[in-house]
Parts: C-alpha cells; structure tokens; sequence
C-alpha cells in the first residue's frame, strides 16, 4: 500500500459533517445566547423608560408646586393706591371668596376623591411705557392675561382623568396629569397657637381668614408599568397603598401665606 492510500480514510473522517447531537448542542446554545441578549435588551429598555418616567414626574411636580405656591403667596395680596388729595397710599378693600370672605379657601376631600383650592388676589399694576396709563399685565393660572381686572382667581382640582386643573376668571384647563392624590392641610392661628387642620375643621371653625400656611401633598403615577409583586407605596395620610404595577412618588412642601395679619 502507498503512503497516499493510507492517508485517504483519515482524510475522509475529517471531511465528515456535524452529527445530529452536536447540531442540537449548537443550536440551543445559540438559543440561549440569543436569549440572554434579548432579555439584556428588554432590561435595558425598561431601565430607560422607568428613568424617563421618573423625571417627568419630578418635572410635573415642580411645576405644579410653582403654581400652587406662587398663588398661595400672594392670597389676598393688594398693591396700595395713592390718594390724589393727600398723597398717602392706602389699600381697597380685602379681596375674599364666597362666604367666608378669605382670600383662600378649601375643599374638603370625600372618600376616594381629592383636596380643591381656592385663591384670590390683587393682579400686579404696570404703566404702559407708551401712553402712561395703568395696565394690569399679569397671566392667572391658565395664562389668561387679567388686564383690568381688580382680581386674579385660581381654582385647583383633579378631574375624573386625574389632571390637575386650575380654573381662572375667564377659562379652566389641565396644569399637570398623572395625579393618584391631592391632599391639602391648613396651619390656622387658631388664638391659642398654630394648629394643622383640614379643610372640614378650618370650615367648621370659620377659621378661613386665620390661615397662615398651606401644607401641599402631591402624588403622582408613572406611566410606565412593571411586575406588580404586591409591592405598597405611603400616601399623604401615610396608609400604604398598592401600587398595581406603577411607580409612585409623593412630593410635599409648605407655602405661607404673605398678606396674613
């Protein structure tokens, strides 16, 4: 036999095709690579989305408590008019809602639903650089411009799609969404001290025109929804409640009221 007939089977077998076993092997372990890779992909996906839902909550809170606040801050606030005769300045007379009279009121939430807000407040005078004449150029909530009116109003509410609403003189309009909770408590000067109370007590008390300060309890839902494992997040009044899948954040502040007595 030559050297090249004995070299011919062992050439054959290393020419030989993969078997059925080791093209299974291949396969699933292709699988499972790829498998590994979509769920990085899918992890990753949700990572970015659940960090994109927590700062717009954030922005849309920050917005909301600007609002609120900038109206809680200057209820009841009035610029003084000068008296043509003897040049002393003087204020008109006090800005107040409905009965009460108070240039802030409140609303009292039922079960299941949220705090309203009312404020009033003398808009802001500016003299027109051309023809020298007052010109009230200040925007309520709705960005409405309030020229010459003595009063700006703003109206806060959530409505049945869970916006956050403000209602002016002239219109009403969404402000925020994504409200699960509104809830709002009032420091009154009470006589004896400053005490923290709800709207139904301040009402009961007739203690509007006594309100010193506005305690503002926001919670808003993310869009995006994950597993729910039963997970619970604290509300305002501090009972844990489901989450069903969605991410809750709670932002709270405090606002004083500038032009109490």
């Amino acid at each position: 036999m030559s050297s090249l007939d004995a070299h011919r089977p062992r050439t054959r077998r290393s020419q030989r095709g993969l078997g059925l076993v080791e093209l299974l092997i291949g396969m699933a372990i292709a699988s499972m690579v790829g498998l590994a890779a979509f769920s990085g992909l899918l992890m990753s996906r949700g990572a970015a989305a659940s960090v994109a839902d927590l700062g717009q909550l954030q922005q849309q809170a920050s917005y909301a408590m600007h609002l609120i606040g900038s109206h809680v801050r200057q209820a009841g606030a009035q610029d003084p008019t000068p008296d043509p005769a003897s040049g002393l300045h003087a204020f008109g007379e006090p800005l107040g809602l409905g009965e009460s009279g108070a240039p802030l009121v409140g609303g009292a939430a039922k079960a299941g639903s949220h705090d309203v807000l009312a404020v009033v407040f003398a808009p802001w005078p500016v003299t027109d650089a051309v023809t020298t004449s007052p010109a009230h150029w200040q925007y309520d909530c709705t960005g409405s411009r309030v020229d010459g009116s003595p009063r700006v109003e703003g109206r806060f509410e959530v409505n049945a799609q869970a916006q956050l609403t403000c209602a002016g003189l002239k219109q009403k309009q969404p402000v925020i969404g994504n409200v699960a909770e509104l809830r709002i408590d009032y420091r009154v000067d009470t006589g004896g001290g400053v005490r923290v109370l709800e709207a139904r007590e301040v009402d009961a008390l007739g203690l509007w025109a006594a309100v010193r300060a506005v305690e503002v309890c926001l919670v808003l839902r993310g869009n995006e929804r994950g597993p729910d494992l039963g997970s619970v997040h604290q509300g305002c009044g501090g009972k844990p409640k489901a989450r069903k899948g969605h991410v809750h954040l709670v932002f709270r502040n405090v606002f004083s009221v500038r032009a109490a007595g």
